[in-house]
């Protein structure tokens, strides 16, 4: 226990010790494991994405034609980069 942050100390006391406590902490822990393995994937989805389109431009010169040859949108591929972005950025 620690005398400075008793409300801390009990409620840290309660996720490692209590049943209850415990459970709520894998619930949660396994919240965020799931939630991350699905940004993950998400994100290595739209760099794939946009490798492949960017490889394919190159050879032919025009990201809409790449775009157009993988059945990929325009919007859907600017989509991948931005989140890309955002994902360099954080």
């Amino acid at each position: 226990d620690n005398d400075k942050f008793p409300e801390l100390s009990d409620r840290l006391s309660y996720f490692k010790n209590d049943g209850k406590g415990v459970d709520s902490m894998c619930d949660i822990i396994k919240d965020y494991a799931k939630e991350y393995a699905k940004e993950y994937a998400e994100e290595r989805a739209a760099e794939m994405l946009v490798n492949n389109i960017e490889t394919l431009a190159k050879k032919i010169g025009i990201v809409e034609e790449a775009c157009d040859m993988l059945n990929i949108t325009e919007q859907q591929y600017e989509n991948a980069k931005a989140l890309l972005e955002k994902t360099l950025t954080v």
